[in-house]
């Protein structure tokens, strides 16, 4: 799960979570993306700003589910705006989904309240900056327009706020809305030191006090709303097939993302072992021309050394007749010296 924070599907999945209308598709997304927060919470901080833009979306759609651009519906609804036609985003539609219903633990309360703690528990100084003031957050972040409208007419005034007032009335001041602001917080990745899965969740769900009596129980994953044991459910046999179904499909979608990401990883250790063996044959390229060329200078240094021992010997024989050559002009120059002496 590790590894998903830093590959390529996480922005597809992002992207997913703010552009489409599915609800189905909606749950299981956001599912997908609590499984990999707590494994990666330190990669994913740059991805902060684009979850909180998810995060207004949840708050909204918690309790009113999304409905397509176009089509009718009032105040109980989530309407989103279109994407930005620079994207070229081909929206999922919830007119599109099989009509079944989602099982406890992929329904909006639960699933939106889970995404809540574990984004609070993470980065709460970064939530509250966002829901106080969308517009002015997302800008501050520098996040490029994903709309076909400005970020000041996504959300109204103060609507984040209002709806998440309820949704976090339980939890604890978190430590981090006392030190850091949103950017600080953003920046320290300290907090992240010697930090596990479960001690990210265990965290997070004490700061919600999900763990108190009387106190609606939420996990980050799987854990479904518990239900008194004086409540006999009904079974249901066409809603346990819708839910199998669903589950199913959920199987169906996680392997495929699986399969996907280890499809990226084939391709980029294909290509890394390419380019490692091409690696390989140009070392040993380099090596022999090294190699020949160490050669070819101790062939130059030999022959020099040669020549040098040549020229030694050459000039020694020259001195020795130079030598000779002295001693015969004073031989003669004593013997003239004579002669002359002997004529006087």
């Amino acid at each position: 799960m590790a590894k998903l924070a830093s590959h390529p599907i996480l922005d597809l999945l992002l992207r997913s979570l703010i552009l489409d209308t599915g609800n189905l598709l909606f749950s299981i997304s956001l599912r997908l993306l609590l499984e990999i927060i707590p494994y990666a919470p330190q990669a994913l901080t740059s991805k902060v700003p684009i979850m909180a833009i998810v995060l207004g979306r949840v708050i909204s759609w918690r309790d009113r589910p999304f409905i397509d651009d176009g089509a009718g519906g009032g105040d109980g609804y989530t309407r989103t705006p279109v994407p930005n036609p620079q994207i070229g985003w081909l929206v999922a539609q919830s007119s599109a989904e099989p009509d079944i219903e989602p099982p406890d633990h992929l329904r909006p309360h639960t699933i939106a309240q889970s995404y809540l703690i574990a984004l609070y528990g993470a980065w709460p100084s970064n939530v509250i900056a966002f829901t106080r003031d969308p517009a002015s957050y997302i800008q501050g972040k520098s996040v490029p327009t994903l709309y076909a409208l400005e970020w000041t007419d996504v959300w109204g005034s103060d609507l984040l706020a209002t709806r998440i007032v309820p949704l976090i009335r339980e939890f604890r001041l978190h430590p981090s809305l006392v030190v850091f602001t949103s950017t600080a917080e953003l920046a320290d990745n300290t907090r992240w030191d010697k930090i596990d899965p479960s001690e990210f969740t265990a965290r997070s769900r004490a700061l919600a006090n999900a763990d108190q009596p009387g106190i609606s129980r939420f996990s980050l994953m799987d854990e479904e709303e518990r239900v008194p044991s004086t409540v006999e459910r009904s079974v249901d046999p066409l809603r346990l097939e819708r839910e199998n179904e669903l589950l199913r499909l959920e199987a169906k979608f996680t392997s495929r993302v699986r399969k996907q990401y280890l499809h990226q990883q084939t391709k980029q250790i294909g290509a890394l072992t390419l380019e490692l063996s091409q690696a390989r044959t140009d070392a040993s390229q380099a090596q022999q021309r090294h190699l020949k060329w160490q050669g070819q200078l101790r062939e130059k240094v030999g022959s020099f050394r040669e020549e040098k021992a040549t020229w030694q010997s050459e000039a020694a024989r020259i001195r020795g007749d130079l030598s000779e050559a002295r001693a015969a002009i004073r031989s003669q120059q004593e013997e003239l010296a004579v002669v002359k002496n002997e004529y006087v």
